[in-house]
């Protein structure tokens, strides 16, 4: 039958009923000035490309009418040695070149291993094809290329070589892709293949869904293993088929971005009355737990987000692993053996000693670190994610941490985004964790606690303020990640009654940063404690808060004075505090007032027009904010506060000091010391009435209290609520009476 059919086919193909499909052309020739490179995979230089490949790419591309010149490689290589970025470079060629349209490809090559006497390398390969003063770079792919060498002083370059069929036939795919659309350069598409860079998250689409993958949905019954949805502390079935079923609605919601808990293979024992479904309880980093799924759906999964322009978060777990993991056995000297951490207070205690029985990572050895670094860079090569939201930054050392990311970037590129997760409530630890370790941002629970102190507590609301006001030492309090709870805090519904819920979303969803949401949250999950925080998405049940969420996502993304870290203090007093936020460049603001009082209060707003969002009404000033509400407005206006510094003197009485004693005032902010009384700000002068000076910027709110340090060096601090100021431009004088 083989040998009927084959004169028939070669008769086919003669006859042209078969024919290759057109080449798309450009409609009149159009220049594209190229690089061609070769990185090594040690990132140690930046080469030029084989030439065949050149020639070969050049050929392709002058069959679509683009005429393909070579930069020299002088005029680049210096500066992509330092700039492993895929968008670095391609803002730079731009600087570099006259010409609208600019190609970029990226090679380097990893051997593999001797398989039959041939040399098996694998070649990725980053295609990039963009025009001037595109928003995004319309056209890329990203492949791996198997190759296969005769000889074994053939290298990288020689793999590169040999991919080079590969590499023409799917840059010729791009151009036909890129021509078909309105035969131009130019028009905006969604990347062809996976690339890392796609997944960036564009600056008006920035929220975060997070997803406990176990609790979230149930996809794939066949990978359920042993189940009790009746038991908290049980598997209850989730996977990550479940979120790709459910990835529709968080797009049209609004997320940018999808977190998930842990997929990586975890024990499934109970350590006490404690169940493992949560997935942090690590056994191997390098595969997929098959409760969860496989590695092909992971990537499936990554996709998927970046079909629909949303990015991919991995949560990694460097710190520990599971009691019991078989890494205790095969790598004892890996760990430290140190016993529980007793003193939490005590900075090399929480780095090297167990956090509640988990046995601890020796993460300073080389081969423990070349193993956490060997796994992320696999999963970032495989997978393509946006970043990794990284678990316990506290127990894990600082130089650890600063390795760790500068490894990830080296093989994802500076944009990618690599989270960590530091539970403390103060501004300038969470800063010095951020710099030290070189994060590309932080959870932000310092806002997480003055929101929900303020919102749905009795906190004062200069609380929320003052946190507000240390984003000047951030490097940049956009990559924040902003929260009213996750699986480790009481879910906020059990927290905040309807209306006070209500108004946390309002803020959260119109501050700077990137929200994250935790699943259910739409659907009003309570839980106090754990597990119940950790209950199962309620499918089938009403999702009360999801349209709130959904509108407040809607107004962030068309609203970038919504997102801005450019805030003023409009008003600061005992139940009212109003910012207003700008978006840089323009005239574009948001007001958010919130009123804590039990009665209404009414605003003056700054000269401009302004829009009620939850009504969509034009309103004028002075505007009413009803009792215990958060407002928020959008408008235009050219309302500014003066710049310049302001200066603050405190004129202190109370009883008088005794001799040997000094009067300090603490508080947030190096100008007050951080809340360290040895670093405070002294009061000069030895009578009941003293005086103080702070030098602060205009518009910052301080939050302070006074202290008494005794010539011994006991420090005793005022027995009252912190106190809050806004320091207007200029100079002013506050009076203030200490007491202790």
């Amino acid at each position: 039958m083989i040998r009927r059919a084959l004169p028939l086919l070669i008769l086919i193909l003669a006859s042209g009923c078969l024919r290759r499909a057109e080449l798309v052309r450009a409609p009149a020739p159009t220049a594209v000035a190229a690089v061609f490179l070769f990185d090594q995979e040690d990132d140690s230089a930046v080469l030029e490309a084989p030439e065949s490949l050149v020639r070969a790419c050049t050929s392709l591309l002058q069959g679509h009418n683009l005429l393909v010149g070579a930069l020299p490689t002088e005029q680049w290589a210096d500066a992509f040695a330092t700039r492993r970025s895929t968008r670095q470079r391609m803002l730079s060629l731009f600087e570099q070149t006259d010409q609208d349209v600019v190609l970029l490809v990226e090679t380097r090559a990893r051997f593999g291993t001797l398989i039959e006497g041939r040399y098996r390398w694998t070649v990725p390969v980053q295609l990039t094809l963009a025009r001037r003063g595109g928003e995004d770079f319309p056209v890329q792919a990203s492949v791996e290329v198997p190759v296969f060498l005769r000889f074994a002083h053939e290298g990288g370059l020689e793999a590169v070589e040999a991919a080079s069929p590969t590499i023409t036939r799917r840059l010729t795919r791009m151009a036909d892709e890129l021509l078909a659309e309105g035969s131009r350069i130019g028009a905006r598409r969604r990347p062809a293949a996976p690339d890392r860079m796609a997944a960036r998250v564009p600056a008006s689409a920035d929220a975060i869904y997070f997803a406990l993958l176990d609790r979230h949905r149930n996809g794939d019954p066949s990978n359920d293993g042993d189940v009790d949805r009746a038991d908290p502390q049980a598997f209850h079935g989730g996977d990550l088929r479940g979120v790709i079923d459910d990835l529709d609605r968080l797009a049209g919601m609004g997320f940018a971005s999808v977190w998930l808990s842990p997929v990586w293979r975890t024990r499934d024992e109970r350590i006490g009355p404690w169940g493992a479904f949560h997935g942090y309880w690590v056994q191997d980093p390098g595969a997929v737990d098959p409760r969860f799924g496989t590695a092909d759906e992971l990537a499936e999964l990554s996709d998927a987000l970046r079909d629909r322009g949303m990015g991919l978060i991995l949560d990694m777990v460097t710190n520990h692993v599971a009691p019991g993991s078989p890494l205790l056995t095969e790598h004892p000297d890996w760990f430290h053996h140190n016993g529980d951490i007793i003193d939490w207070n005590d900075p090399v205690q929480v780095v090297i000693n167990d956090v509640h029985g988990l046995p601890d990572l020796a993460q300073e050895l080389p081969a423990v670190r070349d193993w956490l670094v060997g796994d992320g860079q696999a999963w970032i090569e495989r997978v393509h994610p946006e970043g990794f939201r990284l678990d316990a930054v506290r127990h894990v050392g600082l130089d650890f941490w600063a390795d760790y990311n500068r490894s990830m970037r080296a093989v994802g590129g500076e944009d990618l985004t690599l989270v960590g997760e530091l539970f403390d409530g103060d501004p300038a630890t969470v800063d010095h964790y951020w710099r030290t370790g070189g994060f590309s941002g932080m959870f932000d629970f310092p806002l997480h606690y003055a929101l929900l102190d303020v919102l749905c507590g009795d906190a004062p609301v200069g609380k929320l303020a003052s946190v507000l006001a240390q984003d000047r030492h951030h490097p940049d309090p956009s990559q924040l990640v902003t929260f009213l709870d996750n699986h480790d805090l009481p879910r906020v519904a059990s927290r905040c009654t309807p209306d006070e819920l209500g108004g946390a979303l309002t803020a959260l969803l119109s501050l700077r940063g990137r929200p994250a949401i935790t699943w259910g949250t739409e659907a009003g999950l309570d839980g106090a404690e754990e597990p119940a925080n950790r209950a199962d998405f309620p499918w089938g049940e009403a999702r009360p808060w999801e349209k709130q969420i959904v509108h407040g996502l809607s107004l962030r993304a068309a609203n970038p004075a919504l997102r801005s870290a450019h805030r003023e203090v409009l008003f600061l007093g005992d139940a009212q505090v109003a910012f207003l936020q700008r978006a840089p460049g323009g005239d574009d603001a948001a007001v958010l007032a919130v009123n804590r009082a039990d009665r209404d209060w009414s605003m003056d707003l700054p000269s401009g027009e302004w829009r009620d969002t939850s009504r969509g009404a034009v309103v004028r000033s002075p505007v009413n904010v009803p009792a215990r509400s958060v407002l928020r407005l959008l408008g235009q206006t050219t309302y500014a506060r003066l710049a310049g510094p302001a200066s603050v003197s405190f004129r202190v009485t109370g009883a008088p000091l005794a001799d040997g004693d000094v009067l300090l005032l603490v508080g947030s902010g190096p100008e007050l010391g951080n809340w360290d009384p040895m670093a405070g700000l002294l009061a000069s002068g030895r009578s009941a009435a003293t005086l103080a000076t702070a030098q602060v910027p205009a518009g910052f709110v301080m939050e302070y209290k006074f202290v008494v340090l005794a010539a011994d060096g006991t420090v005793t601090w005022e027995q009252r609520g912190n106190r809050y100021l806004l320091a207007e431009p200029g100079a002013s004088e506050i009076a203030a009476t200490w007491s202790v």
